[in-house]
């Protein structure tokens, strides 16, 4: 039974060494505009380097407004150079990865500090 959870798998045209996947965790790793940092290269390496075969990267924010203190980001194109070297670095390792693209949508926008909870007062009182 445990020799499936070993056994290659095809997700589409990509093929992953094992079944075995690290889900998304926000790491607060990057920088503060957003890019990878070295430190965010060494963690998901080591993840891959101890046999994972699919790591799914944290949420990465895709408009600039949704930015939050080290929180990855994906909206400009100068973060795609560190974006590359992380999945170089994960896929050296003999793993693939994934990136989880993260939205919060047109209706709710929470910001430091602010939650659901104040967001339906504040439509309320409309």
């Amino acid at each position: 039974m445990l020799e499936e959870l070993f056994r290659r798998i095809k997700i589409g045209p990509v093929e992953i060494r094992n079944r075995i996947v690290m889900p998304p965790m926000v790491t607060f790793l990057a920088s503060e505009s957003g890019a990878v940092t070295q430190r965010m290269i060494d963690y998901y390496s080591e993840r891959a380097k101890g046999g994972v075969g699919l790591i799914i990267v944290e949420a990465a924010y895709v408009r600039e407004r949704d930015r939050e203190f080290g929180r990855l980001g994906i909206e400009n194109p100068q973060l795609q150079a560190g974006l590359s070297e992380l999945a170089e670095s994960i896929q050296e390792q003999g793993a693939r990865a994934f990136l989880q693209l993260n939205h919060r949508g047109g209706a709710l926008s929470i910001h430091r500090g602010r939650g659901p909870e104040e967001m339906s007062r504040k439509r309320s009182r409309k």
